[in-house]
Formats: structure tokens, sequence, C-alpha cells
């Protein structure tokens, strides 16, 4: 039978460090405080993962906790702000969305300074009730009494 040809020596490989060889070289890795860890992460991490943005939302509670006094201006200038304006505007953009929803308003009370909503219209009218006054009559005119007086005979 034949038999298989001799294979070539193999050529030798470039002499490379082995990788238990590269780790066994390397520095132990470093550890850190939990203040190191908070010091790198602010000044490497925190910058690329925060952005700015025109609007934040927090509760007071976590407002009060802040530490930041520029952060904690901004914060007290608003509120302050938001105190002293008046709701007028507020006011109005909310009845328009609701009037667009075809929602009844109606006011009530003895100040009638409330404002009340409904899904329809309110069903009973003041003047249904037992206790409202009767609406008055319109005077008559002298003109219109004196053709009458006259068309009769």
């Amino acid at each position: 039978p034949a038999e298989p040809p001799a294979e070539a020596p193999a050529e030798p490989a470039p002499e490379t460090p082995a990788p238990a060889a590269a780790a066994e070289d390397a520095p132990p890795p470093k550890t850190f405080t939990r203040d190191e860890a908070e010091a790198l992460f602010l000044a490497e991490m925190a910058p690329k993962l925060m952005r700015h943005g025109r609007q934040a939302t927090a509760s007071h509670a976590a407002s009060v906790k802040l530490s930041d006094p520029r952060l904690l201006g901004d914060i007290r200038h608003e509120w302050q702000h938001e105190q002293r304006v008046v709701f007028g505007p507020f006011f109005f953009a909310v009845r328009g969305g609701l009037r667009a929803r075809k929602l009844a308003f109606f006011r009530a009370g003895e100040n009638r300074r409330e404002e009340f909503v409904l899904h329809r219209p309110p069903t009973s009218s003041p003047l249904s009730s037992p206790r409202a006054p009767r609406p008055r009559r319109p005077p008559r005119s002298t003109s219109s009494s004196s053709s009458r007086s006259t068309a009769r005979t």
C-alpha cells in the first residue's frame, strides 16, 4: 500500500508571551475607598452621563437634601416665582381645554366665584326651584295699550 506523504516540518512560531505569563507580570488591580470611587466616577464617568435639560422634576424632600448651593438657589428662585405668579393664564388654558372637550361650566354659591365643571349641562335651572322668585313681567307700553283699546271698539 501507498504510504502518506511525509509532512514538512512546521516553521517555528514567532515568540509571543503566553497569556498566563502576561497576567503574572501585570500589577494587581487598584482598590478604592468609597470616597475615591465617587470622586473618580464624578470626574470621569458622570459628565458623559449627564446632559443639560430645560426642565427637571424633583420632590420637595429630595430638593431639600441637595448639597449644591447653585442648584438650591435656582430651585428657591423658581419656587418664589411660582408663589408670586398669578394663575390667570393657567386657569384660562385649563378652562379652554375643558371647553374643547364639550364640558359644561356653571357657577354656584352665594358669591358665585367658584366655577364647577360637569360632563353634561346641569338639568335644573334656578327658576325651577319652588323658592325662586317669579320673574318680573316687562311693563306695558302705552302705545300698544292704546292701539288695543281702539281696536276693540
